[in-house]
């Protein structure tokens, strides 16, 4: 961890330190907590969230520099500040997790000095550099944490802490709602074992094993102290440090520029917590894991705004919400943006619980193409007041063309991440009901814009082409269950398309088996045998859709494996398989 992070700051330490308005430098724990006396996790950042194997990470950093007083200059993170609401306060924008945990570790030592060296100088200056002049501790958390921190830099036990050693379980049950405290014991254990371990192997005593571990922390580890002039520029700072290698996930990203921007006045403020973090309807609720919530943070983007690439997902928020603070006031912007993304929320999130029952989109999750969302959260939205009929069929007609061109790109080997930018314009369209309203128009006028987009959508004929040559790896790719699924519907009913496109699909648990598997060396005269022109022709042959058929649980007799045995996995038994399945694909998956 300590060469990869030095690796990771020396570009970023040395931009920060060439910016004009940036106070940027390497120092150590005690010059942080000397220089900045008041420091606040403002309101608007996450609670304390490290797991054990990042704590046990830095600590394990720690451990190594603790044995060599000549060991200094290992890096074990940023910390960005900004200008805090109170004057002489500083808030950090970036890296409370960390400073939360190496002062719990500073304590943590402290305490151990207590129990084996009480009169050991150290203890003073430990627990003068963890408080204010007040005597309360100069890292202030947010909610639950501020209270369980507070006992636990506190130099003597008291409160719940207390109540806890004393095997009170009313205490033991406040305390395990903690990841605060949880850290707390994992410190506790890995202190305990590093000392024993130093005793042990070192031949040392337990207050100087102690002490050299307080001295790594407090003066041999570097971080890199950052000050912004703003809270602006330490939002951005925060974004450019996370982008290089230390990555906070896209939501938390985004819902920290909402909160830094809102903090001007008590309704924004109120009103973005609402937004984020509300007991109903909000984007955290709703959305309950971060992909969840910074896919949909995308699709709203690109289904409202105009395309940009993911990483430039934060600061295209970032300046929209600038941009209608300055033009509209922090109270009107908030107002109306929050309304408009809680509308999109929901209808995101309805769209997402009836996902299983629309079989386009199942289709398209188990081929992985949610990008798709961008266009169908424009279509519900544009028919959000409208009758749920007409807004459910829009959805899956122009689902059906979505997946059409999915199908069509993928099977040819074509990324679909040029679709992107298109789906985006696409989506725009719609909303602003460019494209009109209801199934049918919407379903002919979303056909007639990929018809007239340069993506190298393929025609029927290439698309047919493409199918017949396509190798099925071993029957191990992914996308070929849904398309199976699909042909083998179209087989069933192959006159009737709703009967073909029905809801609910299953086939998670199908398998993909090879009627003949082939030889890994296979002869020359195997091969003309079975028809085929030479050993590379029995091979492509064998890996093409022609010689696979279905296995379900249930052992059923598939339209898709029908009249299909060993006895015709030859040249001429696929190929005519191929094609008649390609003939198939083309009238399934129309899109000109």
């Amino acid at each position: 961890m300590v060469r990869m992070l030095a690796k990771r700051f020396t570009l970023k330490y040395t931009i920060l330190m060439e910016a004009p308005k940036i106070d940027a430098k390497v120092s150590s724990l005690r010059e942080i907590l000397t220089e900045l006396s008041d420091i606040d996790v403002p309101w608007y950042q996450r609670t304390y969230k490290w797991e054990n194997s990042q704590v046990d990470d830095i600590f394990h950093d720690v451990v190594f520099y603790a044995w060599d007083a000549g060991r200094s200059g290992a890096f074990l993170g940023s910390i960005v500040f900004a200008p805090g609401e109170k004057d002489g306060a500083w808030e950090i924008i970036d890296g409370q997790q960390r400073v939360t945990t190496l002062t719990v570790l500073l304590s943590v030592l402290a305490h151990s000095l207590m129990d084996n060296a009480p009169t050991s100088p150290k203890i003073g200056e430990v627990f003068m550099l963890l408080h204010r002049k007040d005597g309360t501790p100069r890292l202030q958390p947010k909610e639950l944490d501020l209270v369980i921190y507070t006992e636990i830099v506190a130099k003597y036990r008291k409160g719940v802490l207390q109540k806890y050693e004393q095997g009170d379980k009313d205490a033991a049950a406040f305390l395990e709602q903690s990841i605060l405290f949880k850290a707390y014991e994992r410190v506790q254990e890995m202190v305990d074992g590093a000392v024993s371990a130093a005793c042990r192997e070192r031949g040392i005593e337990r207050q100087q094993a102690t002490e050299q571990l307080i001295y790594s922390l407090l003066d041999a580890v570097r971080l890199v102290r950052i000050l912004a002039p703003d809270n602006s520029d330490g939002i951005k700072i925060f974004e450019s440090l996370n982008a290089s290698g230390m990555p906070l996930e896209e939501d938390e990203l985004i819902k920290s520029t909402f909160y830094m921007h809102a903090k001007v006045d008590g309704y924004s403020k109120g009103r973005v917590q609402e937004l984020w973090e509300g007991t109903r309807g909000s984007i955290s609720s709703m959305l309950t894991t971060s992909a969840k919530r910074s896919r949909f943070l995308r699709s709203y983007w690109l289904s409202n705004h105009r395309f940009v690439r993911k990483d430039g997902l934060f600061d295209a928020f970032n300046q929209w919400i600038i941009g209608c603070v300055n033009q509209a006031g922090a109270s009107n912007a908030f107002k109306d943006n929050c309304a408009h993304i809680e509308r999109s929320l929901h209808a995101y999130s309805n769209m997402e619980k009836a996902a299983p029952g629309y079989e386009f989109m199942k289709v398209q999750n188990y081929m992985g193409a949610t990008m798709f969302r961008t266009v169908l959260l424009a279509v519900y939205d544009l028919m959000y007041d409208g009758a749920e009929v007409q807004r459910i069929e829009s959805i899956k007609r122009v689902g059906y063309v979505l997946e059409s061109v999915l199908v069509r790109m993928s099977v040819a080997g074509q990324t679909t991440n040029v679709l992107e930018k298109s789906l985006s314009d696409l989506a725009i369209k719609i909303r602003a009901g460019e494209l009109g309203m209801g199934p049918d128009m919407l379903e002919e006028k979303v056909r007639s814009f990929f018809q007239q987009q340069h993506l190298g959508i393929p025609t029927d004929s290439l698309f047919a082409s493409a199918f017949v040559s396509s190798s099925l790896e071993g029957g191990k790719s992914r996308k070929w269950l849904p398309i199976f699924y699909r042909l083998n519907r179209a087989l069933k009913y192959p006159n009737s398309i709703s009967a073909m496109f029905k809801d609910n699909p299953d086939f998670a648990d199908w398998t993909i088996c090879s009627v003949r598997a082939p030889l890994e060396v296979p002869s020359a005269s195997h091969c003309k045998d079975l028809g085929f022109k030479g050993i590379n022709d029995y091979l492509a042959s064998l890996n093409s859709p022609g010689n696979f058929v279905v296995e379900t649980p249930k052992g059923e007799e598939l339209p898709l494996n029908m009249k299909f045995s060993q006895h015709c996995a030859d040249a001429d038994g696929i190929s005519d398989r191929n094609d008649k399945l390609a003939e198939i694909a083309v009238k399934v998956w129309p899109i000109w």
